[in-house]
């Protein structure tokens, strides 16, 4: 209930255009929800209370992804001093890993099988092999892909074989199913590469970022915008003496440092 209600007021909030901070009822729900979910966690899990886990850890990641410190590119990650609050998005994933771990994966029988498919993998475009041609040549180099490649020994890997199955999909639906199958299986390896600025993690993220942005997704767009255009910004601050790299920016600066949403 508590991030049900924080998740309405950050939505009426995206509705009425405002870009205020975080308010007292938004935080106040958003601190008690939490706190009652981890609480939850800890505990006994019964089999009835699973679909209700999954909603709260739904509603929990989109409030961690509206909420963006700051209003503009250079108050956004990874411009911004260091805070606690970076990368928060990130950290709901290990949430999720532990809602999987305690209360298991969803079944057929849960309430939101009609909305929300068990099987997101059928709803994304063929394998790698079969769009390979999508992403420019640039890529290959600069990530070191190889026909050997794979996730055990690239940690770029599997984010950039999924951007190349959805690099020319402009169906919303599927690129937000790909969004969230990439930020949902990122391994611990790139998930240090983000947290440490690497900047090949980083370009891969803004290509996402580029991507997502056009849709207007309430929940979603702002952060896409502003923490992209922060990383295009703080890449190309960076002396890459690497031509791969110039180039492969451009496209997703030409989107997200260009956007008037906010």
């Amino acid at each position: 209930m508590h991030l049900l209600l924080a998740l309405t007021l950050m939505h009426d909030r995206s509705l009425s255009l405002l870009t205020t901070p975080l308010n007292s009822k938004e935080a106040f729900h958003w601190y008690h929800g939490v706190r009652m979910f981890s609480a939850k966690l800890a505990g006994d899990v019964n089999v009835l209370e699973r679909d209700a886990l999954w909603a709260a850890a739904m509603c929990l990641s989109f409030v961690s992804f509206f909420y963006v410190e700051g209003d503009t590119a250079r108050e956004a990650w990874p411009l911004k001093q260091p805070s606690n609050m970076d990368l928060g998005w990130l950290k709901m994933i290990d949430g999720k890993k532990e809602v999987w771990r305690v209360a298991g994966p969803p079944t057929k029988d849960h309430v939101f099988e009609k909305s929300y498919p068990v099987n997101i993998q059928s709803h994304l475009p063929p394998s790698m092999d079969d769009e390979i041609g999508n992403l420019p040549p640039e890529f290959f180099i600069l990530y070191n892909l190889q026909q050997q490649s794979d996730t055990s020994n690239n940690p770029y890997y599997h984010a950039v074989t999924l951007l190349a199955r959805l690099f020319t999909v402009d169906d919303m639906f599927t690129v937000l199913v790909g969004f969230l199958t990439f930020i949902g299986s990122i391994s611990p390896e790139f998930k240090r590469l983000l947290q440490q600025k690497d900047p090949r993690a980083l370009l891969l993220l803004a290509y996402w970022y580029a991507k997502v942005s056009q849709f207007g997704i309430w929940w979603l767009s702002r952060r896409a915008i502003l923490e992209g255009e922060a990383i295009c910004i703080f890449l190309e601050r960076l002396d890459q003496n690497c031509n791969e790299f110039r180039y492969l920016l451009q496209y997703p600066s030409s989107i997200l440092c260009n956007s008037n949403s906010r």
